[in-house]
């Protein structure tokens, strides 16, 4: 047995034989043959992949939003950008080269530029540009199939193209194990989206792959715990299948819980909302039964396009969020690029460290035409219902008053808004007071917050283990940040990881939080154990986890609950 270990981007349990991803293959193996004949190959295989990325949006257009099937479109553009194929023509007529490998160094070419922007976000579209270029090689030779499976498997590979994990998920796809990948890739958007249990930078899978040639391997998927198992014992696979079993009995019983009000065994109510980034999503939400939005992301909306969306293209987005909550809570983060996110065409300057540089607010306060596009059709949309709109990244209360500066005279009676912050910068948990005077809610992001508390890269698997929501130290603010917004008479949420985390509901729930907002698919979960806990059990458990010295003495006193 061989347990790889990584970071988990959608939970789930899946046990199936193993789909091995192939190695990368050489194109240096490529025969050339003339000039014309490699010129009129790689006409051909360049309409072929333009007609199979054109047939996968169609398809992808079936189950997924609009703004994930646009990942293709951007993919389309990649492939027909007239400097990659012109260049790719030119390579093979002066070099002179094979198509294959005229298709393979103006690729590299482009990754190299790509792989040297300090933002993250196009950083990973390095995996974009190799999927098209690896499709490309590919129908050189048209002949070869696609991979297929008429059984159930999960896929292990280094890493996976968008549009072959759609290719994929139309068959018995139960999960996907990647040696390496990211939290922003477009794949990890797109198994989120699908609900694929997955986990990425599972580093050792690589070595696997070409160490290992058997075939028909089993393996297991916990990828909530970040671990896979490559044939496990038959003890350990009768242990699994009652896991599965469990988990399918589990999941019957939550469809009721969709329903059912959010209230824990006391009697108090605490609402549980959801964290979206597009229509679908939100879509989804109401159907999982979350009680309204606690996290639109409009960064989504911005992404993947050659210029920024117009007032009239935001405005119907969010007039079409407000419609179907009918009233409900709905919370809009203005625009958060920056970090691990970034927009080409927004020209923003390279910087060593982007997660401490210009973002969020920040970038904002800068474009302060970019920013006003988007509160205008905010508040245009709060019209017909209300809408609770906050800034993130907020550092201090001047940049709150440089913010309102701008947008007090576009204020109406007509618009149903109030307006909060973030609380993501670590010097604010010592600010709540003086912030207090600007914004009527306050919503922790604690990914971020729990990232600058311990200096800790989140997408760094290295020190992944340091970035700890268990660790005593990240507690006690979140407790000294609760008694603050308490003290200040505001509204207090969470809509980071925190607020989805089954085995810290309880502490949550003592710190007297006002909503919970988390991914759509953990609401019943949530909803269900919130009705196993009693208010003021869970107030006496928030002194005694605060008097912990480690996060084993934590986890301890959580189990008892």
């Amino acid at each position: 047995m061989k347990t790889l270990q990584g970071l988990c981007v959608y939970p789930g349990l899946a046990m199936a034989k193993i789909m091995r991803g192939a190695l990368e293959a050489d194109p240096a193996t490529e025969a050339f043959t003339t000039i014309e004949n490699e010129q009129s190959l790689f006409r051909k295989a360049l309409a072929l992949t333009e007609s199979q990325i054109e047939a996968i949006k169609v398809s992808a257009s079936k189950r997924l939003s609009k703004e994930e099937v646009e990942i293709f479109e951007a993919h389309r553009m990649m492939l027909t950008d007239p400097e990659y194929t012109e260049g790719i023509e030119s390579e093979i007529q002066s070099g002179p080269s094979s198509a294959a490998m005229a298709v393979r160094k103006v690729t590299e070419t482009f990754i190299q530029v790509l792989s040297l922007s300090s933002s993250e976000y196009l950083r990973e579209r390095v995996a974009d540009l190799k999927d098209i270029s690896g499709r490309l090689i590919r129908n050189l030779h048209p002949q070869e199939s696609g991979p297929t499976s008429e059984e159930p498997f999960i896929y292990v590979g280094v890493d996976i193209a968008p549009s072959d994990l759609i290719a994929l998920s139309e068959l018995q796809l139960k999960g996907v194990v990647l040696a390496k990948g990211g939290s922003t890739s477009h794949a990890s958007i797109l198994m989120k989206a699908m609900g694929i249990p997955s986990i990425i930078t599972a580093l050792e899978a690589e070595e696997w792959l070409q160490n290992t040639k058997a075939q028909g391997d089993i393996g297991f998927l916990d990828s909530a715990q970040g671990t896979f198992e490559i044939n496990p014992s038959a003890d350990r696979q009768a242990g699994y299948e009652k896991k599965l079993a469990e988990e399918e009995q589990q999941k019957q019983a939550l469809q009721a819980w969709k329903s059912k009000p959010s209230k824990l065994k006391s009697g108090e109510s605490l609402p549980l909302l959801a964290n979206v980034g597009n229509q679908k999503q939100l879509d989804q939400s109401i159907a999982e039964g979350a009680e309204g939005v606690g996290l639109y992301r409009t960064e989504f909306l911005f992404l993947d396009r050659k210029s920024a969306p117009t007032l009239e293209e935001q405005t119907e987005i969010y007039l079409q969020a407000v419609r179907a909550l009918k009233g409900k809570s709905l919370v809009v983060r203005t625009l958060d690029i920056g970090g691990d996110k970034q927009v080409s065409y927004m020209n923003l300057p390279k910087e060593e460290n982007p997660f401490l540089g210009v973002r969020g607010l920040r970038l904002c306060l800068e474009r302060e035409e970019l920013f006003l596009t988007q509160i205008r059709a905010l508040l245009k949309a709060s019209e017909e219902g209300p809408i609770d709109i906050m800034f993130p990244m907020v550092t201090d209360p001047k940049e709150l008053t440089q913010a309102f500066a701008l947008i007090e005279p576009l204020k109406k009676p007509t618009m149903k808004v109030r307006w909060g912050m973030m609380l993501e910068v670590p010097q604010n948990i010592f600010m709540i007071l003086e912030l207090s005077k600007h914004v009527e809610f306050f919503s922790v992001g604690t990914n971020d917050l729990t990232q600058y508390l311990t200096a800790c890269d989140r997408q760094n698997p290295n020190v992944q283990q340091l970035n700890d929501t268990y660790s005593p130290g990240i507690l006690r603010a979140m407790a000294y940040l609760a008694r603050e917004v308490k003290a200040a008479r505001r509204e207090l949420s969470i809509c980071g990881e925190m607020a989805a985390d089954q085995t810290l509901l309880p502490f949550v729930v003592g710190l007297g939080v006002n909503k919970l907002s988390m991914s759509a698919r953990m609401v019943a979960r949530q909803r269900a154990r919130l009705a196993e806990l009693k208010g003021s059990d869970c107030q006496a458990l928030v002194d005694r986890i605060l008097a912990c010295s480690n996060r084993s003495q934590v986890l301890e006193l959580l189990r008892t609950v």
